[in-house]
């Protein structure tokens, strides 16, 4: 009989509940029917999911982060196995616990969540599982409709239909925002804890987890207790599935957040990221707005610490003129080369540069003045025309056919080397230079260079910078890196390579370089510009034990009243580097004083850069190529005669002036001053009225003097009589003191300036002429005829002098 009751309860449950059910049914397709509109249901679409938008990084030359630029959302995706199974559970704890068990829609979730709902008399509980959060965050609004729930719910089942469980996690966590600015796990982790999701600790994963519910409640900057609450909440999820340990949950309570709020941004160093952006939109064909919502890793050539140390002392108001009465200031550009491949490594455009402004040296064009001349000049002549540092140029006030330039301060001096033409900056000189070589063929080799000309640019004036429109800095920085890298141009570039946030490389720089001068002429023209730097305009930019060739410009106001543009362009094995200072726009109220040459503040300025870049480290000097040759010039013959000849083996150190040349143009000729001197041989002998023998001879060389020798009747030995200086070139010598009887004579030359172990050096002894004084008084004089005889007086030097070790390099002022 109870088995019966049973029976019959069991069946009224089954039908009550079976009743409830169809009740349900019908409910739910009623409540379908009238609130659910399946024509303005979208369609899934993955796109949603995986094109959305990400932060732009920008890597400096050493792979560290420069900048992170993002539109709206910084977004920086990242691979489900670069998440730890601790940061995935810790979401899986607080969103979604059965996320692995269901197929899209939790029903016994839903359940739970009515059953929750009913009981509290009010919404204390949803059901939304991560694929439903992730379709209605991607796809749907957030209006609270049964439309809008259904369509979800819809949508939800499409997604795990089509996609795996880790990749529907890998797109939630990518895809949802945490507040701060940050959507997905990578900039979440970053925003608030500084570092990767692979080094989120448990306690660090519950707490961003956490911030999901509500990121205006709950993000640890807005409300910290709020956030370890939620935190802890989370842990002990973690702990009641078993996701974790005991040991772990108490651990992670207890841990106190390390936090440090930040946000990407591109602020530091924005004058190059700008730069750098530019190019990139320029290389892949986007939109600034694309290009910065991409998630592209690029990575640049910038040093971000001589990156960061050039702002610092352009920011500097004592490296700058005072500013304009209207308080305008002194502007300026700068840009840094890497000197072998033209990489830009740093980048000014202004002082107070503002994001996304106007970059003064991209963007400026402005006079170079002398700046240009050993591109435009001096490398052309030593390249296609054979001239090199001792090459003489007349350095006087010359009319070339209407153009009379003018030298800074009027001054003039004649026959002067190249070296010292360039090192000093004289303007005469370069421009008879560029009328020599020709305008068209120094244009050529400019334009090699990288330097742009206009139409009209064809005229003397280029050679002190006379340009219709100027140049850029980042132009003259490198058109001066092949005269360090041994002749070769590389066009300048700011990105090394641009990777996806896949991590492929969607463009790598293959820079390839030109030669446009020969190695031997890179050489020759730098050791010239690094006695510019030595002892030339540019010596404020020297740095001890350094290595530094460049030169200076600068573009006077008015006829030298002020300066327009001051530069300053110097480079070694490893940087070239040119600066910039001047208004914007010069005139009448805007101009630098006098003395604001490229040889004071923008050469002090390179000095502290290059003081900087070489603090605790050598330099390498520039090598000299295998066909080029240090030669020793004989300077007086130089400096006196204006002659190019090679100094003897008794040139006297101090007086030998060394010069480079390329193989093919070494001077032929010897120096005749400093020689042993040639030896007399026009000696004639004759007696004067009184009866005493007279010596007449002529002098082959002026600057020699010569002893005359006699061996005569009462003489044991030859003895020396006298010495006659050789100026006068007809010699006459009576020897009122000779005497009765045969005499004979001779002369030896010597060189009263080279000392030979202590003694002039002398040439070889004349022959000896010989002549008898038979009686005092006056008579005709006897006959007489020249003997050759071996001479009984030795010279007093036979031997080869000895090598000194003093050497006059070329750098040096001659």
């Amino acid at each position: 009989m109870a088995g019966k009751k049973e029976k019959s309860l069991l069946s009224t449950i089954f039908r009550f509940v079976f009743f409830i059910g169809i009740l349900g049914c019908i409910a739910f397709f009623v409540i379908f029917y009238l609130y659910v509109d399946t024509d303005t249901w979208k369609e899934f679409n993955p796109d949603k999911l995986i094109n959305n938008k990400q932060t732009l990084y920008v890597y400096d030359q050493d792979g560290y982060i420069a900048a992170g630029i993002y539109n709206i959302e910084n977004r920086t995706k990242i691979s489900i196995d670069d998440i730890p199974i601790h940061v995935r559970n810790a979401f899986i704890a607080a969103e979604d616990t059965r996320f692995y068990k269901h197929k899209g829609i939790d029903i016994i979730r839903i359940g739970g969540s009515i059953i929750a709902n009913i009981k509290a008399g009010r919404y204390v509980q949803g059901f939304s599982t991560i694929s439903q959060q992730l379709i209605k965050n991607s796809h749907l609004t957030n209006e609270k409709t049964l439309n809008r729930k259904f369509q979800e719910m819809y949508l939800a089942v499409k997604l795990e239909q089509q996609y795996t469980k880790n990749e529907i996690l890998e797109m939630y966590l990518n895809f949802v925002y945490f507040g701060n600015g940050a959507y997905g796990i990578e900039a979440a982790a970053q925003s608030y804890f500084d570092k990767t999701t692979g080094e989120l600790t448990i306690a660090e994963s519950a707490l961003i987890a956490g911030i999901l519910k509500a990121p205006g409640n709950y993000a640890p900057h807005i409300n910290l207790e709020k956030s370890i609450t939620r935190r802890n909440l989370i842990i002990s999820e973690m702990l009641k599935y078993n996701l974790i340990s005991n040991e772990q949950a108490a651990e992670a309570k207890a841990e106190i957040p390390d936090l440090k709020i930040s946000r990407p941004a591109n602020t530091q160093f924005n004058q190059y990221i700008d730069a750098a952006l530019q190019e990139a939109t320029v290389l892949l064909g986007l939109s600034y707005e694309d290009m910065t919502s991409s998630g592209f890793k690029i990575y640049t050539a910038l040093n971000s610490a001589l990156q960061s140390k050039a702002q610092s002392i352009l920011s500097n108001p004592e490296f700058f003129p005072p500013n304009a009465d209207d308080g305008e200031k002194v502007q300026c550009a700068g840009v840094i080369l890497n000197s072998k491949t033209s990489a830009i490594v740093t980048m000014i455009g202004g002082r107070d540069y503002v994001n996304r402004g106007l970059n003064r040296a991209t963007s400026s064009k402005r006079q170079p003045g002398s700046a240009i001349k050993p591109i435009l000049v001096y490398a052309p002549a030593v390249d296609r025309f054979g001239y090199n540092g001792a090459t003489l140029l007349l350095d006087e006030q010359t009319d070339f056919n209407g153009y009379m330039p003018k030298n800074y301060n009027n001054k003039y001096n004649g026959w002067v080397s190249m070296r010292y033409a360039l090192a000093k900056s004289l303007n005469v000189p370069a421009v008879r230079t560029l009328h020599d070589i020709g305008v068209e063929s120094a244009v050529s080799f400019a334009q090699n260079a990288g330097i742009k000309f206009d139409a009209t640019d064809n005229n003397l004036s280029l050679a002190l910078g006379g340009f219709k429109y100027g140049v850029t800095t980042l132009e003259l920085a490198a058109s001066y890196a092949p005269l360090a890298n041994g002749g070769k141009y590389n066009k300048p570039y700011y990105i090394e390579r641009i990777e996806d946030s896949y991590g492929n490389i969607v463009y790598e720089n293959k820079n390839s370089s030109t030669q446009i001068m020969a190695p031997s002429t890179a050489f020759i023209v730098t050791d010239i510009l690094k006695s510019a730097v030595n002892w030339g305009t540019v010596k404020n930019a020297a740095v001890d034990n350094v290595a530094i060739a460049g030169k200076t410009g600068t573009v006077s106001y008015n006829n030298g009243v002020g300066v327009n543009d001051a530069w300053t362009c110097v480079y070694t094995t490893d940087y070239v580097c040119a600066l910039w200072i001047g208004f914007d726009k010069g005139d009448a109220s805007h101009f630098m004083p006098s003395n604001s040459t490229g040889g004071n503040y923008p050469a002090k300025i390179a000095h502290e850069i290059f003081s900087f870049a070489y603090a605790g480290r050598s330099a390498n000097d520039f090598t000299k190529t295998d066909d080029v040759e240090l030669v020793g010039l004989d300077k007086k013959s130089y400096n006196e005669f204006n002659t190019i000849v090679l100094a003897g083996k008794y040139t006297p150190q101090d007086q030998v002036y060394y010069e480079y040349f390329k193989k093919h143009n070494v001077p032929t000729g010897k120096s005749q001053y400093w020689d042993k001197p040639v030896t007399v041989t026009q000696l004639a002998v004759t007696v004067n009225n009184d009866n005493e023998p007279l010596i007449t001879f002529n002098a082959p060389q002026k600057h020699v003097k010569y002893i005359i020798i006699r061996h005569g009747a009462n003489d044991v030995q030859p003895i020396e009589i006298t010495v006659i200086s050789g100026e006068s070139g007809v010699c006459y010598f009576v020897d009122s003191l000779a005497g009765l009887g045969i005499h004979k004579y001779a002369i030896i030359p010597y060189h009263p300036e080279i000392m030979v172990d202590g003694q002039y050096l002398q040439g070889d002894i004349s022959i000896y002429v010989e002549i008898e004084i038979a009686f005092m008084g006056q008579q005709e004089p006897p006959s007489w005829q020249p003997i050759e005889t071996t001479p009984s007086i030795t010279p007093s030097y036979t031997q080869e002098p000895a090598p000194s070790e003093s050497v006059l390099f070329p750098s040096q002022q001659p």
